[in-house]
């Protein structure tokens, strides 16, 4: 029994400590001109510094190969084997899997910034990119 209690603090006091190095936050919001076109950021504190760690988007307008469409998906912020993109002074700017994002926060709990899209959705549509587009996400 006394080993079950020891093992059991263990877990929960490394549960504990992973919850306080690793603190997230969703910011919510669109694309300017774009009333349809949604984007999520996920901003981590890690131990002690702040990343995007996650870009979720909805009905973004891409020009493709074969036209124009819009897309939806979700990816990794940041170079791999790298946290995300660091947040300095309130600003970011770095890739994501599928682009560029740049950002800085202002009052409100707001992010503001530009993002851009590039990628291969085969057939028919083929590749597609956004150009650079303006943001609004809030807390």
């Amino acid at each position: 029994m006394a080993r079950f209690v020891k093992g059991f603090v263990a877990v929960v006091g490394a549960v504990l400590l992973l919850g306080a190095t690793a603190q997230a936050a969703q910011y919510k919001g669109g694309i300017k001109g774009e009333p349809s076109a949604s984007l999520t950021l996920t901003v981590k504190a890690i131990e002690g510094d702040r990343y995007v760690t996650r870009i979720e988007f909805k009905r973004l307008p891409v020009e493709c190969d074969g036209g124009q469409n819009r897309t939806s998906g979700d990816a990794s912020a940041g170079k791999p084997g790298e946290p995300g993109i660091p947040i300095e002074g309130g600003e970011f700017k770095g890739p994501w899997d599928f682009g560029r994002i740049s950002g800085k926060r202002r009052g409100g709990g707001k992010i503001a910034g530009t993002i851009s899209l590039k990628t291969d959705q085969g057939p028919p549509a083929g590749e597609c990119k956004t150009g650079e587009l303006k943001y609004v996400v809030q807390k």
